[in-house]
This record gives structure tokens, C-alpha cells and sequence, in this order.
């Protein structure tokens, strides 16, 4: 038993076919979505790094970077670079949070 995932686009809209055990769910997101969940998690891990006191290249180098600049571009993200999943598994363990803190809306 698997998961189907078929994926349309239109309009720069994504429109997800999900069918698990029988069942169709549609998930519909739009890229300004997704960038707009990118800047929350650009900002949350800027303003706990900040929090901190601990440099963009001290954060760079804890997932594997050698220099600040992938790291800059991700918190701002410009460059269409942003953190991915073992980005955010790395910064949370390096900072001792749940990686769910960079999830969080902003307050």
C-alpha cells in the first residue's frame, strides 16, 4: 500500500493529488505561499540566532558552510536559497530547541 502523488501546475499554482489507502486529498498551494513559509522560517532562525548573540558564519559553519553568505541569503531569502530540513535539524540541535521553534508564527 503506497502513496500516489500527482502534481499539476497552473497559474503558479500547485495543486497536489494525494491518495493514501484509498482516499483523494488535494492540497492546493501557491508560490507566494511557500516563499511567505520560507521568510517565517528565514526569520525565526535569524531572530533566535540573534537572540543568541551568535554570528551568521558561527551558524554557517554548524550546518556544514564555510561561510556566512549561504546563511545570510537563507534568513533573508534572497537568492532564492532557504534552509531545508537538515538545515533546520542541524540549527536546532546546535541551539538546543525544538526545530518546531522555527515553525512558529510570528508574534
Amino acid at each position: 500500500m503506497g502513496v500516489e502523488i500527482k502534481t499539476s501546475f497552473s497559474y503558479n499554482t500547485f495543486l497536489h493529488k494525494l491518495t493514501p489507502i484509498g482516499r483523494t486529498i488535494f492540497v492546493e498551494y501557491t508560490d507566494q505561499e511557500l516563499n511567505d513559509f520560507y521568510v517565517l522560517i528565514g526569520n525565526n532562525v535569524k531572530k533566535i540566532r540573534k537572540k543568541r548573540g551568535i554570528s551568521q558564519l558561527d551558524m554557517a559553519l554548524t550546518i556544514g558552510y564555510k561561510s556566512a553568505s549561504f546563511f545570510g541569503k537563507a534568513e533573508l531569502c534572497a537568492d532564492d536559497k532557504h534552509f531545508n530540513l537538515e538545515h533546520l535539524y542541524r540549527l536546532a540541535k546546535a541551539l538546543n530547541i525544538d526545530v518546531r521553534d522555527f515553525l512558529a508564527p510570528s508574534e
